[in-house]
C-alpha cells in the first residue's frame, strides 16, 4: 500500500530496528519529534503537547546530512509568509512564547535581578546542555567545543561576567550537563528557575553549541555564537565555528517562516482539532498561568 509509512522518534537507536524494516519492505520512514513551540506545561509533568515535526528526508538537528527544514527555509520568499513571519516574531517576543511553557511569568526572578544588580560589567550568557545528547553530536560537536566555547568567550569578551545557564534536567539529578560536570572556573552558574526570554533579555550575547536557546536569543534580537551547528545556524543570522556548506544565506523571517509556520504541524489541545501557529501562540497567551508543578524547572 502506497498510504503505508513507518515514524520513528528522531535518531534515537530504538528507531533502528523501524528504519530497517521499512527499507526492507520499501515503505517510507518519517522521522517525528517535538516542535519549536512544544507544551502548555512541561511534558515530564503530563504539560500539553501542541504540535509535532515529521521529516522524511531528515531531521532538524541534524546537520550531517539534509532535512525538510533547509529546503523551506530556502523555499520561504513569499512575502505574505514572510509578513506572517515578522508578525510571530514579534509576538513570541511580546508574549514571551517559549519551548515548554511552564513558568510562573517571563519575568526575572528577585533572586536574579539582586545577582544581576551586582554585575557592573557585560554580561556574557552560555548555554550548558545535557551530556550525549543527540543534538550535539547532530550539530557536528562534541564535548570539545563547549570548552573551546568558553575560552572564545573569555577572548571575545575579556571583561565580560560569564555565566553558565544549567540546563533544567539536570537540576533532577538524572542527567548531567557538560559544562557544569567539567567544573571550570571563572563562570558563574544560574541555576534558579527562570523563563528563558527573561535571561536572555539581561545579556549581550548568547553562546551555545546547539541549544533551541540560541533561537529565541535570535528571535529576541540578541548577537548568538555557535559552536555547533543546529539548524539556525549558517544561515549568515549566528557567528558559526562550524560550516554546512549545503546552507546559504537566509533572513530571520525565512528562518521562523521555515521553522515555527511550515516544519511543524499544530494541535489545540482546546478545541481537540489541527491549527496554526498563531492560534497556538494567542492560546499560550490566553493560557499562561502559574504551574506549581513545574516550578523546579
Amino acid at each position: 500500500n502506497d498510504s503505508d509509512v513507518v515514524i520513528g522518534w528522531g535518531n534515537k537507536k530504538n528507531t533502528q530496528k523501524a528504519i530497517r524494516f521499512a527499507q526492507q519492505n520499501k515503505l517510507r520512514f518519517i522521522k517525528a519529534e517535538d516542535g519549536f513551540i512544544g507544551y502548555i506545561g512541561h511534558p515530564a509533568k503530563q504539560g500539553h503537547p501542541l504540535s509535532v515535526i515529521t521529516d522524511e528526508i531528515g531531521i532538524f538537528y541534524d546537520a550531517r546530512q539534509p532535512s525538510r527544514l533547509e529546503q523551506l527555509i530556502t523555499q520561504a520568499n513569499d512575502d505574505i509568509l514572510l509578513q506572517r513571519a515578522n508578525d510571530l516574531i514579534k509576538k513570541i517576543a511580546t508574549f514571551g512564547i517559549t519551548k515548554y511553557n511552564c513558568y510562573d511569568n517571563s519575568e526575572l526572578p528577585l533572586s536574579l535581578v539582586q545577582r544581576f544588580s551586582l554585575f557592573d560589567q557585560p554580561t556574557i550568557l552560555l548555554i550548558d546542555q545535557v551530556a550525549g545528547d543527540l543534538s550535539i553530536s547532530g550539530a557536528l560537536a562534541t564535548e570539545a567545543d563547549f570548552v573551546a566555547m568558553v575560552e572564545q568567550a573569555r577572548i571575545n569578551h575579556p571583561s565580560a561576567q560569564l555565566l553558565l545557564r544549567t540546563h533544567p534536567d539536570t537540576r533532577f539529578g538524572k542527567k548531567k550537563g557538560v559544562l557544569a560536570n567539567l567544573k571550570l572556573s571563572g563562570l558563574t552558574i544560574i541555576d534558579e528557575a527562570c523563563h528563558p526570554h527573561a535571561l536572555i533579555k539581561q545579556v549581550d550575547a548568547v553562546y551555545t553549541v546547539s541549544s533551541q536557546m540560541g533561537f529565541e536569543a535570535l528571535l529576541l534580537g540578541k548577537a548568538v555564537y555557535c559552536f555547533g551547528m543546529p539548524f539556525y545556524a549558517g544561515w549568515g543570522l549566528t557567528t558559526d565555528t562550524k560550516i554546512c556548506s549545503r546552507r546559504g544565506t537566509a533572513s530571520l523571517e525565512q528562518l521562523v517562516a521555515g521553522a515555527l509556520i511550515n516544519y511543524p504541524k499544530y494541535y489545540d489541545p482546546i478545541l481537540a482539532q489541527p491549527c496554526e501557529v498563531e492560534a497556538v501562540v494567542d492560546l499560550i497567551n490566553l493560557q499562561y498561568r502559574p504551574t506549581p508543578q513545574c516550578s523546579t524547572l
